[in-house]
């Protein structure tokens, strides 16, 4: 009795296989490493108009904003220049500033607050301007066992969350005497006892909430 034949399995093809022969034939390694270059520069190129069109646009903001300095009064206008450049806040905080300064220009606060009594004049100076205009004449001085820091003939522009502060320097020995009463006329404070006037080396008008000089007076 005749065998029966077998069938022959064929061979079973592996599709990857098959698959990464043609992607070999395609690209060669010259071709791969082209590839990879490619895209990598293109992901470069990306990257690189992003951040340039992301600078353009601060500049922009930078620009409209300091054009906008005449409008301020500001006598000193490289000092609004290195707010604008070196202040860690955003664009929405540039012009919260300008906004909040041009709409402060045209509130006055008088007051006739004059030191009554005899008293001891011991430093003597003029307000000058910084962020906006100032002038008057800033006192520190003695009546009695009490030591004040008077503002005679006071007028400067109103400016948001200012305060006034006494300095040994620029950098250090603040001491916040409180808010700025008044933009005109003539005020008072009293000072601490921690505060020694023979060391009180600056006298500041400051926003607390942009942090910078408006105006001051030096000894």
């Amino acid at each position: 009795m005749p065998t029966k034949k077998q069938p022959t399995k064929k061979p079973v093809k592996n599709s990857k296989v098959a698959k990464n022969k043609r992607t070999e034939y395609l690209f060669s390694e010259s071709d791969k490493l082209f590839l990879v270059a490619l895209f990598t520069i293109t992901v470069l190129l990306i990257v690189s108009v992003f951040v340039l069109s992301k600078n353009i646009k601060k500049q922009e903001t930078i620009y409209n904003l300091t054009s906008k300095v005449s409008k301020l009064d500001i006598q000193n206008k490289d000092r609004f220049n290195d707010f604008i450049t070196t202040a860690n806040v955003n664009s929405v905080m540039y012009q919260d500033f300008v906004k909040e300064t041009l709409a402060a220009k045209s509130v006055i606060k008088y007051r006739n607050e004059k030191l009554k009594g005899d008293y001891e004049t011991i430093k003597e100076t003029n307000l000058q301007p910084r962020v906006s205009p100032a002038t008057g004449k800033v006192k520190l001085v003695k009546m009695e066992d009490t030591n004040y820091l008077v503002f005679n003939d006071l007028t400067t522009n109103e400016g948001p969350d200012l305060k006034v502060y006494t300095a040994t320097s620029i950098e250090e020995g603040w001491e916040n005497m409180g808010t700025l009463a008044a933009n005109k006329g003539d005020i008072y404070y009293t000072l601490p006892n921690a505060v020694d006037p023979q060391e009180v080396k600056f006298v500041l008008i400051y926003s607390d909430k942009y942090k910078t000089v408006y105006s001051f007076a030096q000894f």
